[in-house]
């Protein structure tokens, strides 16, 4: 991007592959799907002019289960087969949040794709998929314009029945599009959403930055959240190990922050293209830190048959709103939608990447009680219960409660 910014998109494809490096052999194909979009045509007399379409890429990665399946082929019972095969008909959709990238899911691909077919996908205007996309400064409007992108992605993708998994923003953008495509979302996965509320003057009481922080937060409002980097020209790049240790740490497993810079290298290229899909979250925001439409002023608009499960970090920012959270659960279960909120103990607004066996386990729940869901429902013709059992994941409400209780206090986060 030039002298003063270190970045290119061949720079940022090539931190791409570096962070997709510690997956183990696991068949999987990463390409850019090609969507189209309406072109918005310049106004004539107060008229617009006749729309085109054009093309756009989402950056995809994609497990191809078949041929693992084919690689661990052996022993098994036509029962454990017929529920394979099953469980790979349903296929698994994972959207990052803001200022992220599919890279990040790096600690869940292997365990979740070793039993369904999982894509993951980069959204329009963030890291690998295309920038030159020009959102409406509209909030609604530009929700509605992700909503179709994912929507024309699912199309490229021929897929049917998914079920959904969005964090933070991704979560958010998950939320509109089930409401708009009800019947593609066979089980909607909030983890640690952003924007389950806009702002009211009890959500800002609870806000509280430390004093030393308020300049900044000021101009984060006013302009695009990662202006800070692209202004901070070459020395952004070192900044990013220095101010972000709390997500760079998370990923210690495989890639050690202290001696290796793959993460926050994928980070910093991810954020300092052309922002426009970060400008398109600013359209969304009134202001910083919440939606012009939050989740729970939709929730009427929830299909009745929904399925949806709300995974929060006990020590996440997005915590202070937890009674947010619990009165959505309530009023989904008030409309007959079966809504499950656990609790992730020891964990930040990055719930998938803090305990990543926990998140991947609770995400393999909902895969098999969907699989069980959709076995039963073939196998006859009456309508699937859901059983206790299989309504209750780990950690279960009750242990919400309880950490719920105990963290109550612990509302004046910096964020």
């Amino acid at each position: 991007m030039g002298l003063w910014v270190p970045s290119s998109e061949e720079m940022l494809a090539k931190a791409e592959a570096a962070i997709l490096r510690c997956i183990p052999k696991t068949t999987y194909s990463i390409r850019d799907v090609m969507i189209e979009l309406p072109s918005k045509g310049f106004r004539l007399f107060g008229r617009s002019s006749a729309q085109n379409t054009h093309q756009y890429n989402i950056r995809t990665i994609s497990f191809d289960q078949q041929s693992q399946e084919q690689d661990q082929h052996s022993k098994e019972s036509s029962k454990d087969e017929d529920t394979k095969r099953r469980w790979s008909s349903l296929p698994l959709v994972m959207i990052h949040g803001f200022g992220s990238g599919l890279g990040l899911w790096v600690l869940n691909y292997e365990t979740l794709a070793a039993t369904a077919p999982v894509h993951a996908l980069d959204l329009l205007g963030f890291a690998n998929s295309s920038r030159n996309y020009n959102f409406s400064k509209d909030s609604q409007t530009c929700v509605d314009e992700y909503v179709e992108s994912l929507e024309q992605w699912r199309k490229a993708m021929s897929l049917d029945k998914f079920v959904l998994v969005g964090h933070s923003f991704g979560a958010y953008l998950s939320y509109f599009y089930m409401l708009k495509h009800p019947t593609r979302v066979q089980h909607l996965v909030l983890a640690d959403p952003w924007g389950l509320t806009l702002k009211t003057e009890e959500a800002a009481s609870r806000f509280k930055v430390h004093w030393a922080l308020s300049p900044l937060v000021y101009l984060v409002t006013k302009f695009n959240p990662l202006a800070i980097l692209r202004v901070s020209g070459r020395l952004a790049p070192s900044l990013i190990p220095k101010l972000r240790t709390d997500i760079l740490s998370k990923f210690n497993s495989v890639y050690d922050h202290t001696t290796d810079s793959t993460i926050a290298d994928y980070i910093y290229h991810c954020n300092v293209q052309r922002p426009s899909g970060e400008a398109a979250f600013h359209n969304i925001c009134s202001p910083l830190p919440w939606p012009r439409e939050g989740m729970i002023q939709r929730v009427d608009q929830v299909p009745e048959d929904s399925r949806i499960t709300m995974l929060l970090g006990s020590e996440s920012w997005m915590w202070r709103y937890k009674d947010v959270a619990y009165r959505l659960q309530k009023q989904l279960h008030l409309k007959g939608v079966e809504c499950q909120l656990s609790v992730l103990p020891a964990s930040s607004h990055h719930v998938y990447a803090d305990e990543p066996d926990l998140f991947n386990s609770l995400i393999s729940q909902v895969m098999e009680h969907e699989v069980k869901r959709m076995m039963t429902s073939s196998s006859d013709n009456s309508t699937t219960v859901v059983s206790s059992s299989s309504r209750s994941l780990t950690p279960s409400s009750s242990t919400s409660a309880v950490t719920a209780e105990k963290q109550q206090h612990k509302q004046n986060n910096i964020i």
